[in-house]
């Protein structure tokens, strides 16, 4: 997809990803018991993963539409996230919706059959996070091995705030903790305190609280140059 074809702000666009080597707070769902669909969870996760791998991200009311969403529906999600979020958090909150309202009968094979995929291999970001892990440390440092004080979490924040919702659901936060992490600090402190707070929380909820696991969650959505600037940080 070619953004700069289009007259629309870049920030509106601002989450499109492919790797490269080199709010709707859903409680009603969380009540019933995530259903597996062969061997696809139909998870958040799962769910803001599609929305970053669309091509097509400016036809996002007509896919709403074809999902069932109402006029009304389609114009709540604009208004409340298209300026502040951009058109991948629209998309996200669209499929939130269709899920809830088709408890019963939502399929992510037929979602996927909806959507322009780009291409995304999860498999690779291993061997990618460890080409880097090579790059950066020479002297048999694992990554894993490094631990991350609140301090360190704090100086984290403070490069990869700008994407602090999308980190906060690739560590596995669930939107209604998103939503009390932007309702309490954004407004009042700023993007980067919503990040540290997502940190924060994903050290208690993990074992995996180390270097390698963030970097990884990094890797998985394309954001390696965030990766980069955390190896730097480390050497």
């Amino acid at each position: 997809m070619n953004c700069c074809s289009h007259r629309m702000p870049l920030s509106l666009i601002k989450v499109k990803r492919s790797l490269e080597l080199d709010d709707e707070s859903d409680s009603c769902w969380r009540e019933i018991k995530k259903k597996k669909l062969g061997s696809t969870e139909l998870s958040e996760l799962s769910l803001w993963k599609l929305a970053n791998r669309h091509e097509n991200l400016l036809q996002w009311k007509n896919l709403a539409c074809q999902l069932g969403l109402k006029k009304s529906e389609i114009q709540e999600i604009e208004s409340k996230f298209k300026l502040k979020d951009g058109l991948v958090e629209c998309l996200y909150q669209v499929f939130l919706k269709w899920r809830l309202k088709s408890v019963d009968a939502c399929n992510i094979k037929y979602l996927e059959s909806k959507l322009d995929l780009c291409d995304f291999d999860e498999n690779k970001c291993e061997e990618v996070l460890s080409a880097y892990e090579h790059l950066f440390f020479t002297n048999q440092t694992k990554l894993e091995d490094i631990k991350l004080c609140d301090k360190a979490l704090w100086d984290i924040s403070e490069h990869v705030c700008v994407e602090w919702k999308s980190i906060a659901r690739y560590l596995g936060l669930n939107e209604s903790d998103i939503c009390e992490i932007e309702i309490k600090y954004l407004f009042k402190d700023g993007l980067r305190e919503c990040c540290y707070q997502v940190l924060l929380k994903w050290s208690h909820k993990t074992n995996n609280f180390n270097l390698k696991s963030l970097c990884l969650c990094l890797i998985q959505q394309s954001f390696n140059y965030y990766v980069k600037k955390l190896m730097e940080m480390f050497v």
